[in-house]
């Protein structure tokens, strides 16, 4: 019997494996292979971290699947991070046919030095005020604002952090305690997506096309034509929910790549 082609789902924190099984339930003609990220370790620094990552997702991908088209499906910071693996199979020489993108903006301005050029090319492409200020006040400025709060939050007693975390441990409050969520928002901050040709889908809620103002999500920006976007419903953090989950599911089942039955 012919094996079933494979798609490595990318995944953002240690464990977040529930959106496979419905993946796996909605493509029964595809094998889908989870890229846990790195599980948190205080002793190396974030960009080890980071581009350990990278070079260990990549490999993985090229062991399991050593020639062939690859395909790669990633959900919010999974989406960022497959883009990078992505780019980084291509410097291998693999040839990446499929890359889905669930609901994840693109480059999107920082404080870092390296991000200012997208915030100033994103502004020079919008001739609205609106639009313009909405870049500036959810990109470098939302960063002031988190990292304000996170300096804050270093000062809270341990044994108070303790206690806020399991009254609220999915609280606001948890992203700025939490050492994990921390880690991984810091590893984050050190992405930077080049341009390429990969063609790229972008499932992207209403939600966030409103909030970063560009249907998109601004994946053109890193591969021109060669992004086309499928409108899902619910938001962020709703669209695997049962009541969203046919809407997402039907969308890639649309997209995806024709592959062969399975046959003798």
């Amino acid at each position: 019997m012919n094996q079933p082609p494979l798609m490595f789902s990318i995944h953002v924190w240690e464990v977040d494996a529930d959106h496979d099984s419905l993946l796996a339930v909605a493509l029964p003609e595809w094998d889908i292979i989870a890229v846990a990220a790195a599980p948190f370790d205080d002793s190396v620094s974030p960009r080890a971290r980071y581009e350990h990552w990278i070079e260990t997702a990549a490999s993985s991908i090229m062991a399991a699947q050593p020639d062939g088209p690859v395909h790669l499906l990633g959900w919010s910071l999974g989406g960022r991070l497959g883009y990078v693996v992505a780019t980084r199979l291509e410097q291998l020489g693999r040839t990446v046919a499929f890359f889905g993108v669930i609901d994840a903006a693109s480059e999107w301005p920082s404080l870092r030095p390296s991000s200012l050029p997208w915030l100033a090319r994103m502004l020079r492409a919008e001739r609205t005020a609106g639009v313009r200020w909405k870049l500036i006040r959810r990109g470098p400025l939302s960063r002031i604002l988190w990292r304000s709060k996170w300096a804050l939050s270093v000062v809270v007693p341990r044994r108070r952090r303790a206690q806020l975390l399991k009254e609220r441990p999915n609280g606001e409050i948890a992203r700025y305690l939490n050492p994990s969520i921390v880690a991984n928002m810091r590893v984050a901050a050190l992405i930077v997506l080049v341009e390429s040709t990969i063609p790229v889908t972008v499932y992207a809620t209403a939600a966030s096309v409103a909030y970063y103002a560009k249907p998109d999500l601004w994946w053109s920006t890193i591969v021109g034509e060669h992004c086309r976007v499928m409108p899902i419903s619910g938001n962020h953090v709703s669209l695997f929910d049962e009541e969203h989950r046919e809407t997402l599911l039907g969308a890639i089942k649309a997209t995806l790549p024709a592959v062969d039955p399975l046959g003798g």
